[in-house]
């Protein structure tokens, strides 16, 4: 875990605010959500620098990915917070607030930690190098795994309200570029050194998502007859996250054709315009589509260019792994945190029950 160039990891470290400013654009949080995620994000990276970074990197794990992993495993905190009780204004709001709190630290400690361990640690990790798992960005926590959790929380808690995906048209290009910016960090600074895998990482962060919003429109324009500026997004979005697993295990034309893909399913399987759900639902697609695409398609690795399948059967067994954990963690955590939520509402509507 020290093959690392400190400079050249620390400099897309230094990305990965931009990529939550972009996530927190895309899941349209206000701003009176912005300082529950601010601390949602900090206490993930307290709990990394106490147990987190040692447990999932090893011991011998360079201050450099340290760090750059710390603030990716963040990340998780923004994207959770799409999720999050809208009900700051009511009676008790702070009730559902702190309980979706406890959420992320339950969820970052039990699910996240381990899933990083399993996937990202290239000397220990169970599937990675137990079974041979390829993802090069992180999807299988970083999007598969937390929107699993986040469908968990939904179907449990009930916070289905439709939200807006970008605030507004006029913010489109700003959601776009800060997604496209800090994306280069989940592909690129994940090759922790500059070399040629991480330039065709580059080159395939730049084709997969510009074919993604093309698919998108094309299927949006056939179901709905029209393009909009929030499909747009999207599809950059489904593009980026399908290519962060196979980023390094793809041509550019393979890249493109997995964004067209990925925009396509994504599109088609959104649900309702601008809802959580969808949002959850097209990242969920093109997490699942890029980690599969590799065993179908990966250099070296394809069914279709080795004869082998084994590599899909290993992608296919991960995929079914680390979301039947995570959603099955995340509803069950989900459904204690709304009785106990729902207790202390009722004792605060009734004090001298509480004595």
């Amino acid at each position: 875990m020290n093959y690392d160039d400190p400079g050249f990891v620390l400099a897309f470290a230094a990305l990965l605010p931009v990529l939550a400013a972009g996530l927190a654009l895309l899941g349209g949080l206000r701003m009176q959500q912005l300082p529950w995620v601010a601390a949602a994000a900090a206490l993930v990276l307290a709990l990394w620098a106490l147990a987190g970074a040692q447990s999932v990197l090893g011991a011998d794990a360079s201050p450099g990915l340290s760090i750059f992993y710390g603030m990716t495993v963040a990340l998780t905190a923004v994207q959770l917070g799409a999720v999050m009780p809208r009900e700051t204004a009511a009676a008790g709001g702070r009730v559902p607030l702190i309980g979706w709190l406890v959420f992320v630290a339950g969820w970052t400690l039990i699910v996240a930690f381990p899933v990083a361990g399993w996937t990202l640690n290239l000397v220990d990790g169970w599937l990675v190098v137990g079974l041979g798992l390829l993802d090069f960005g992180g999807a299988a926590l970083l999007f598969l795994g937390t929107s699993a959790a986040g469908l968990g929380w939904l179907l449990v808690a009930r916070n289905r309200g439709p939200i807006v995906a970008v605030a507004a048209p006029r913010r489109a290009v700003l959601t776009i570029a800060a997604l496209w910016i800090g994306f280069f960090a989940v592909t690129v600074g994940s090759e922790a050194v500059p070399d040629a895998t991480a330039l065709g990482a580059a080159a395939n962060t730049v084709v997969a998502p510009l074919c993604a919003a093309l698919a998108w429109a094309v299927v949006e324009r056939i179901r709905h007859r029209r393009f909009s500026l929030d499909g747009a997004v999207r599809g950059v979005f489904a593009g980026l996250v399908a290519i962060s697993a196979a980023a390094d295990v793809l041509s550019p034309f393979w890249a493109g054709v997995l964004g067209l893909a990925a925009g396509a399913v994504a599109s088609a399987i959104a649900g309702p315009r601008g809802s959580v759900f969808g949002l959850l639902l097209t990242q969920f697609a093109a997490a699942a589509l890029g980690l599969v695409f590799i065993g179908i398609l990966g250099d070296g690795v394809g069914g279709l260019l080795t004869g082998s399948w084994m590599q899909l059967g290993t992608q296919l067994f991960s995929i079914a792994v680390v979301t039947g954990f995570a959603f099955a963690f995340a509803a069950t955590l989900a459904f204690v945190i709304r009785r106990v939520s729902a207790q202390l509402v009722w004792l605060r509507e009734r004090p001298e029950l509480a004595k």
